[in-house]
């Protein structure tokens, strides 16, 4: 995998030390370094793919590899929070994780009643799904992790009553949902492709996975998100966590039952 992203990057026109996101955050560099370190170290490709890469990134003799010690700083928490909760690492022990972020964005117009997503929380892709129209419907969110890897599967499920349950009326209406596979609510290209996919695809519900960040910092960035509504599931540690973020504008949402892991809430399209 890494010689293949080592053989297509071209040259960019600015440099690392140029890097807006740098300027913001220079704790960065300790990630850069980590990649540099663990491509002259662990693969094939060592040292003549370390210095490639620190040309491709333009800091040549900026870097003392030698006196990095990459098992100390894996060890280190503020370490291992920055490379979770930026995406930049998944499972433990920590895998780098090299993949396009939401650059897959499946469609899904549901035809069934019943729309059961599972949602691998390594993958960084979206959905928008479309349901059938309906008057109301019962929306369930809940994730797990697995304690051998600490990989985490989201599940949504909605439900939609079927027709007979429901009087046909010219109010009935789809509801569409996007879902986020985040990998890390700080991972820099989050919060564009969330508002770029709201903005062209206008979702009545969103539901970001794997946000990894929860407290303060989760409240302050999802009450930035343009929706006015919202509940959440704390991740645990480094891994897992959501945010389930609704407009009233389309229709009520009643939250009916939250635990640690899952979310059951009952929608109701507003009708005049």
């Amino acid at each position: 995998m890494l010689n293949g992203f080592i053989n297509q990057i071209s040259y960019p026109s600015t440099r690392l030390a140029s890097s807006n996101e740098l300027r913001q955050d220079p704790s960065l560099v300790t990630i850069v370094k980590i990649i540099l370190k663990f491509l002259e170290d662990y693969t094939p490709l060592g040292k003549d793919g370390s210095l490639l890469l620190k040309l491709w990134l333009g800091v040549m003799g900026n870097f003392d590899m030698d006196s990095f010690n990459l098992p100390t700083i894996l060890n280190d928490n503020f370490v291992l929070e920055q490379l979770y909760t930026e995406g930049a690492t998944d499972y433990w022990p920590p895998r780098l994780s090299l993949q396009d972020c939401y650059k897959e964005i499946i469609d899904l117009d549901a035809t069934e009643r019943v729309i059961d997503m599972d949602i691998v929380g390594e993958h960084r892709l979206g959905f928008i799904i479309t349901s059938p129209p309906t008057l109301a419907a019962t929306l369930y969110t809940s994730f797990n992790l697995d304690l051998d890897d600490h990989s985490a599967l989201h599940n949504l499920k909605l439900i939609v009553p079927t027709t007979p349950q429901q009087e046909q009326s010219q109010n009935m209406q789809p509801i569409k949902i996007l879902i986020l596979n985040a990998g890390g609510i700080r991972n820099p290209a989050f919060t564009p492709s969330f508002t770029h996919l709201c903005n062209h695809h206008n979702p009545h519900v969103a539901l970001v996975t794997e946000t990894r960040v929860g407290g303060v910092e989760s409240r302050t960035h999802r009450m930035s998100m343009n929706f006015p509504y919202s509940s959440y599931l704390q991740p645990v540690g480094y891994f897992g966590g959501q945010w389930l973020l609704w407009n009233s504008n389309f229709f009520t949402c009643q939250l009916i039952c939250r635990t640690d892991r899952s979310l059951v809430a009952k929608l109701r399209i507003n009708t005049p």
